[in-house]
């Protein structure tokens, strides 16, 4: 017996029409086009000019962000005594691309010294670890930057103190009840809820760091791409770096982005950001899922489009590789709920010793869409040890769990 879905139902939501009569009046627009921007509760006339018109929205000044003149200055330091950078990114789209853009930006700064790594997700996990600033420490690195993780660790921050390993982070997952020991720290999150900066994602907190060392607007299109595969709401900044971003794509720019839109026979000047969605994004994360994520990040890194076509390919084939693993996966999930009954429980636990443990969060997502109940998958290894993900709806916070 099949497992019956959970129906969508969709609701509308009411308008207080006095509110919405003053809205059209005070952003001179109606039908419509007003009844949309209403409901996107952009109520000042000139959220409403930016939402509409992102080209003509300057960027956001980078030095809002708390920290960025400590991070500024101890970047300059690194480049005037030639020391050894070294940027630790994440294997998902956001950190790969903030990965990109740190050690590009990084290079037009002037530092000759700079080199890069990710976490192995499947050997290190999540983040910032001891044992990548081991590796630093025998490097001779003398300056870490983190992008797109680091908030949450502390005890490696506390590693690299004691070390006398000097450590910037940039984040912009949710902060803990205290922040990780570091010489400078950039969330937005630490920064007031609605500054212009706030709800970035990882990508763009790289970027405003980069923009803030080298006074210039580099690497938007990696911007939008990272902002585009983490979802994140395509208002205010948001929006204006991303349709700056698609408009670097539309016009040729990015080797790496452009080789991607070849193989999925995506023509540049009509790229969407459902495109970057559901065609690039997954190309890029399939390199990390079943791997180390480094062919994404090399894509990403050369100009060369000789180079960028064959890791493209390279992608392509991983991202095969990866829809056949979340097929079987998914049969098997399902198989497992043949005789669930969706009125019977809250939640959804899963698990099996056959699952990869790269893609059993793509599974939890569809799962959770289709049953409308927080999923929890986990894959377990030849130890017995398991490796789980989980997802849920607005209804149930994992954070709090």
């Amino acid at each position: 017996m099949s497992p019956t879905p959970v129906q969508t139902q969709w609701h509308l939501g009411e308008i207080d029409y006095p509110l919405f009569q003053e809205f059209c009046r005070t952003n001179e627009t109606k039908g419509v086009l007003a009844e949309l921007l209403y409901a996107r509760q952009l109520n000042a006339p000139d959220e409403t000019r930016s939402f509409l018109n992102p080209m003509a929205t300057p960027l956001a000044d980078p030095f809002g962000l708390t920290d960025m003149e400590r991070a500024v200055q101890r970047i300059a330091l690194a480049r005037d005594k030639g020391q050894h950078i070294r940027i630790i990114g994440d294997y998902d789209v956001d950190g790969i691309s903030a990965t990109a853009i740190m050690v590009r930006g990084l290079k037009r700064y002037g530092v000759e010294s700079v080199s890069f790594t990710m976490p192995d997700r499947l050997e290190d996990g999540y983040g910032l670890n001891n044992s990548l600033l081991e590796q630093a420490l025998k490097d001779a690195v003398e300056l870490v930057i983190t992008v797109d993780n680091g908030i949450m660790a502390h005890e490696s921050s506390q590693f690299a103190k004691e070390n006398n390993l000097d450590l910037i982070i940039t984040d912009h997952h949710s902060l803990g009840e205290s922040l990780p020991e570091a010489h400078a720290i950039l969330n937005p999150k630490r920064d007031h809820a609605d500054a212009p900066l706030a709800n970035i994602c990882g990508a763009a907190v790289a970027f405003q760091l980069c923009t803030a060392l080298n006074q210039t607007t580099e690497d938007l299109a990696l911007v939008g791409v990272a902002t585009i595969a983490d979802v994140m709401p395509l208002l205010a900044e948001n929006r204006v770096l991303t349709y700056r971003g698609l408009q670097e794509l539309q016009n040729g720019q990015q080797p790496g982005i452009q080789a991607l839109l070849r193989k999925a026979k995506i023509h540049p000047r009509q790229v969407r950001a459902e495109d970057i969605a559901f065609q690039i994004a997954p190309r890029i994360n399939a390199s990390g899922r079943l791997g180390s994520g480094s062919s994404a990040l090399e894509l990403l890194l050369t100009d060369d489009p000789e180079e960028a076509y064959y890791l493209a390919s390279e992608l392509n084939t991983i991202n095969e590789n990866r829809k056949a693993v979340e097929r079987d996966i998914t049969q098997s999930a399902l198989e497992q709920l043949e005789n669930y009954n969706p009125d019977s429980k809250h939640t959804i636990v899963l698990s099996s010793e056959s699952w990869h443990p790269g893609v059993i969060g793509i599974v939890a997502s569809k799962l959770q869409h289709q049953f409308q109940k927080p999923v929890t998958m986990i894959a377990i290894d030849e130890n017995g040890i398991g490796r789980s993900s989980a997802r849920s709806n607005n209804n149930f916070s994992l954070n709090l769990f």
